[in-house]
């Protein structure tokens, strides 16, 4: 009674007894799906530089075209420098680097090296600091004469360095002041 497929079709298999009972059962073959492999997977990015708390989407594309099974899992080297979810949306978590794989289910894979820079720019605003080597009054700059300060606009030129002392004559504007290994952005 083992029925064995040779091409697509119908039929019917029929089982019939000595004394002449029947019993039959219709068979449908099908074409046997044929599977396509893939061989090769590239992503959208090979490198990327992004911030603490930014994202970026990775997309996968994979040959040839009419792969069979075009699924992906995607993974980071290092969880606690950057994740990617199931879509390839990668974030960054803390500084560092890591690599983003993708990878698919027949095992070949592609990468991507994601440079996490911290999201701290180093520069604290002078109106919420508190115990700051300076002060700003009457659109002047008061410096603790014990303090090495240098001062910049915002073109980085380099418009004033210490001795500290009353500081006047800046034009009102943006400058960027260093004094005691930190660095202010200040307001005249």
């Amino acid at each position: 009674g083992k029925v064995t497929a040779l091409k697509a079709g119908k039929t019917d298999i029929t089982a019939t007894t000595a004394n002449g009972i029947s019993a039959s059962c219709r068979i449908t073959v099908t074409v046997k799906a044929t599977i396509v492999d893939i061989d090769g997977i590239t992503l959208n990015i090979e490198e990327a530089e992004i911030k603490e708390g930014e994202s970026v989407q990775l997309t996968a594309t994979v040959s040839p075209e009419n792969t069979t099974d075009k699924s992906i899992t995607w993974t980071s080297a290092d969880e606690t420098i950057a994740t990617v979810d199931a879509t390839g949306k990668v974030t960054a978590l803390k500084a560092g680097k890591t690599d983003i794989t993708a990878t698919t289910a027949n095992g070949i894979y592609a990468s991507c090296r994601i440079t996490v820079k911290s999201a701290n720019t180093g520069i604290h605003e002078a109106d919420r600091e508190k115990d700051l080597p300076f002060i700003i009054k009457d659109g002047n700059l008061i410096i603790d004469e014990n303090i090495p300060v240098e001062i910049f606009n915002l073109s980085g030129v380099r418009v004033y360095k210490s001795p500290g002392k009353l500081i006047g004559g800046l034009p009102h504007g943006i400058y960027i002041l260093r004094a005691n290994g930190k660095t202010y952005k200040i307001s005249l």
